[in-house]
């Protein structure tokens, strides 16, 4: 699964800087879960939509393929 910027599409990766819908300024340590470091070295947590950010990858809604689903009611 990869984070993308709604803003270029562009990955992220830790060390890159990203704002937050307030407009501050925050370091990205870490991606999963997503955590971020203010300039006041406060942590700062939250969705990837606070952050201008999406994944890119499988979707929790397409986890259940159809087959397993018929295979269940058949059963």
């Amino acid at each position: 699964m990869t984070i993308l910027r709604k803003s270029n599409d562009a990955p992220i990766k830790p060390g890159d800087l990203v704002f937050t819908r307030r407009g501050m300024r925050c370091l990205v340590r870490q991606l999963d879960p997503l955590l971020c470091i203010s300039k006041d070295n406060r942590v700062v947590r939250g969705s990837l939509h606070e952050f201008g950010c999406y994944t890119k990858g499988q979707s929790p809604h397409n986890s259940v393929t159809p087959f397993k689903l018929r295979s269940f009611w058949e059963d």
